[in-house]
């Protein structure tokens, strides 16, 4: 499994702050909210660097389930980190039913995950054959 380090996490940050800025915020909630997981990823570098926890939690949720692979990455690292599992989610560490669940949904966003770098991979063969085939 890919884990990128925090020099690679900042760069991120930084790049989707910059583009949240090319556009107005209304645009890129539009889009985001009609499907567009980079538009949710856009918003969510914006609020993580204001430090608006409910904001930056609700964009990166909205970047995965619209199948943003990035967005699908940082949601696992968040959920996974017992920090921010205590301080942004709400679970408190021994409380062990809650973080039961809580591992049951990481389950789920890593297979979806997955799911997203196969069908990704399965298209990159397709055209990888179509472009031999052509020659």
């Amino acid at each position: 499994k890919y884990i990128p380090n925090i020099k690679h996490w900042n760069n991120q940050i930084t790049y989707w702050r910059n583009q949240s800025q090319a556009k107005t915020p209304e645009t890129w909630e539009s889009k985001a909210l009609m499907g567009d997981g980079r538009a949710a990823m856009r918003i969510y570098g914006g609020n993580k660097e204001s430090n608006d926890i409910p904001a930056t939690l609700y964009w990166l949720q909205i970047a995965a389930q619209n199948g943003d692979p990035e967005g699908l990455m940082y949601l696992i690292l968040e959920m996974k980190d017992p920090v921010r599992r205590v301080k942004w989610f709400g679970v408190a560490a021994d409380d062990k039913k809650m973080n039961e669940l809580f591992d049951k949904r990481i389950q789920y966003w890593e297979k979806k995950l997955a799911q997203l770098k196969e069908r990704e991979e399965q298209e990159r063969l397709k055209q990888l054959k179509l472009e031999n085939s052509g020659k």
